[in-house]
């Protein structure tokens, strides 16, 4: 699917949009189990309180998810970012179905911990799109 014709799909069906290294597929992104983004607002991180916690906006993240036919495959999760209208921090919470400061779905985490145990590093990472380093990490061997 081309720019263009995502550019004309209604703000519902661009919100569940899926990166491929082939391009656009608009799959509905619960169908593959794609992170998703917690209703409730957070408590502030500073303060503590959730009462004063207000939007502040929408961030999209592109997170790696499990190769699709052999190939690297991306998925983007739009995440609200939130304010706290008493002390002035913002903050973004981190997807459900993600792990905090990777770029990558759970998922992939694990399919990547379960193929190792037969499969060499290396063909694991270019298969899932990521370095060899990030691979090592996930075994707890780099």
């Amino acid at each position: 699917m081309l720019d263009d014709d995502l550019s004309a799909a209604s703000p519902a069906r661009r919100e569940h949009c899926d990166y491929t290294r082939e391009g656009f597929s608009l799959a509905a992104a619960w169908h593959r189990g794609a992170a998703q983004e917690a209703a409730l607002p957070p408590h502030c991180r500073r303060c503590g309180k959730a009462e004063h916690m207000r939007r502040h906006g929408r961030v999209s993240r592109v997170l790696r998810d499990l190769p699709e036919n052999g190939r690297p495959a991306w998925r983007r999760v739009d995440v609200t970012r939130w304010r706290c209208g008493a002390c002035g921090v913002t903050y973004t919470p981190t997807p459900q179905g993600t792990s905090a400061r990777r770029r990558l779905t759970e998922r992939l985490a694990q399919w990547l911990i379960e193929q190792a145990a037969w499969r060499p590093v290396s063909q694991l990472a270019q298969e899932a799109g990521v370095d060899e380093k990030t691979v090592r990490r996930l075994l707890g061997s780099g």
